[in-house]
């Protein structure tokens, strides 16, 4: 099984992720490590080459037998690029947005994480978007969940 938990920044991807990584006793791959490759470039430039890297990995574990949960932000023109890429896997495929409110997802959320104002205007921006539900993904608002909880109701929904 290979599950892509997408949407904006600060939604609770990889919190989320980890977590039903360890539930799935799956791989868990961080989408921001292969963005860290391409430094030099900005987001939506390496955009194509971090979905690619991440399919790429992906793809290698889940023929592998290994099940596979990803975190990043995927957007509905990335689609493609992800099933054209994992055609000869053959697993089944689940897409879930992490789709907190706005007003949820530009607060300091209590984690380890401080976002600033650069985040906060991304974020609006990535909302306006639709990066925070794509067409493609089944959306959970996960705005009155602990990360613990919405793994939980997304390992309940994949079971």
């Amino acid at each position: 099984m290979i599950v892509f938990i997408c949407g904006a920044i600060n939604a609770g991807k990889s919190s989320v992720g980890k977590l039903l990584a360890d539930k799935l006793d799956a791989a868990f791959i961080e989408g921001d490590t292969v963005r860290n490759f391409l430094s030099m470039l900005t987001v939506d430039e390496a955009r194509p080459a971090i979905v690619e890297g991440i399919v790429s990995v992906t793809a290698s574990l889940a023929k592998r037998g290994f099940s596979v949960v990803v975190a990043y932000p995927l957007w509905n023109d990335d689609l493609e690029r992800l099933q054209e890429g994992l055609k000869g896997v053959d697993v089944p495929i689940h897409y879930i947005a992490l789709n907190p409110r706005l007003e949820v997802a530009t607060s300091q959320r209590g984690g380890e994480r401080e976002i600033g104002e650069w985040e906060i205007n991304r974020i609006k921006e990535l909302y306006e978007k639709g990066v925070n539900k794509p067409d493609f993904a089944e959306s959970v608002d996960n705005s009155e969940m602990t990360a613990e909880e919405c793994a939980e109701f997304i390992y309940k929904k994949l079971k």
